[in-house]
């Protein structure tokens, strides 16, 4: 890397190289970083670079680029450090944008408010769950109790429905707030698809 200096901030010439099989991801990453730099080769490009555009580069969404198919996943996930910009922490619950990104993909309405009570109940329930995957074991009886707390706000209704020439059964929280998304993080820990250890 060489350094060059501006009259407002040191830029840094960057060389960045990527290997995406996915060509509409590729195509994606190419021009987004066809306004930071010189294209020299396929997939490398050349960037004269202030610590500003190392960021704007990687510029941090409300929504993730890479979507789990574990709903308690992209929960866990909606807080991060960027190490790229010096270890910063990103929490996406913050993000109006992020919580509705979030409910669609609970299945839930997405207008509603994540109160102060209820955003203290998500931060905890972020916090242990986190805990329990980083550290790949099961929840002991206390840490049971507080994830059981979740499921006990909501209730699963169930309700047959006519379709045509068939009978479905759906499934639905109420109330279909936050309490249920909450209930649904723990149920994609558990229930449906575990990502516990055996």
């Amino acid at each position: 890397m060489s350094r060059k200096s501006g009259s407002s901030s040191q830029t840094t010439c960057y060389v960045i190289a990527y290997d995406i099989p996915d060509d509409r991801r590729r195509t994606k990453v190419h021009q987004i970083l066809m306004g930071f730099g010189k294209w020299t080769q396929y997939s490398l490009f050349k960037c004269l670079l202030s610590r500003k555009g190392v960021i704007d580069i990687g510029h941090i969404g409300p929504i993730p680029s890479t979507v789990s198919p574990h709903v308690c996943i992209d929960f866990v996930n909606s807080e991060f450090a960027d190490h790229l910009s010096g270890a910063t922490t990103f929490d996406r619950l913050a993000m109006p944008e992020w919580r509705r990104w979030f409910l669609a993909r609970c299945g839930l309405p997405t207008t509603v408010r994540l109160g102060g009570r209820m955003r203290s109940a998500a931060v905890e329930l972020r916090t242990l769950l986190r805990d329990l995957l980083a550290g790949g074991r099961l929840p002991r009886d206390a840490e049971m109790a507080r994830l059981n707390r979740h499921l006990r706000r909501v209730l699963l209704q169930r309700r047959a429905t006519r379709r045509g020439p068939r009978i479905e059964l759906r499934s639905t929280w109420r109330p279909d707030g936050w309490p249920a998304a909450l209930a649904t993080v723990v149920l994609g820990g558990s229930v449906r698809t575990p990502i516990w250890p055996p």
